[in-house]
């Protein structure tokens, strides 16, 4: 039982730690929610809706290299997914509130 108990308080101390180590008091100043993409339609430089963002592409070192962007079909049936790197789409204020993703 002396062993449990004595598991069990390291186990406490060492997940603590961890979690302090792992958290930021804030995020950085050039940082931006994935929400800002993902679900967003997309438009071309004339104002035609492309398509939506279903899915954000990130390497194995946490940056983002692309979007998936369903494009075409009628109410999801006989969309295509294609793939566009994340430096051909930029961010356009729709409103004072929120962003609309463009193709360059």
């Amino acid at each position: 039982m002396k062993k449990l108990a004595i598991g069990c308080i390291m186990a406490a101390a060492f997940a603590t730690a961890a979690h302090a180590a792992t958290t930021m008091p804030a995020a950085p100043a050039d940082s931006s929610t994935i929400a800002n993409y993902y679900k967003q339609n997309v438009y071309d430089p004339k104002e035609s809706k492309i398509g939506t963002i279903d899915d954000v592409l990130v390497d194995k070192s946490g940056k983002v290299t692309g979007l998936v962007v369903g494009v075409g079909g009628f109410l999801g049936a006989g969309e295509k997914d294609v793939i566009v790197p994340f430096t051909a789409v930029k961010s356009q204020k729709k409103d004072s509130r929120s962003t609309r993703p463009r193709t360059a």
